[in-house]
């Protein structure tokens, strides 16, 4: 549930904002995780990319099986 502070930001934001804009800042915010994620080594990369899209994922597409 929202905090009333949360709900407050979120509504003065909503209000001087459209989504189009915000889009920008979750690319920034994203790249900044793949790069600590990348940083992190190949184990931090594949458990990443099993918690996002499954161990057959990572079966099916990098091993080819």
């Amino acid at each position: 549930m929202a905090t009333s502070t949360e709900e407050y930001v979120f509504r003065q934001v909503e209000a001087c904002k459209l989504s189009c804009e915000l889009d920008e800042y979750i690319y920034d915010v994203k790249a900044q995780e793949a790069t600590e994620i990348n940083d992190s080594g190949m184990r931090a990369q594949l458990k990443y990319l099993k918690e996002k899209c499954g161990l057959a994922w990572i079966r099916e597409t990098l091993l080819d099986l």
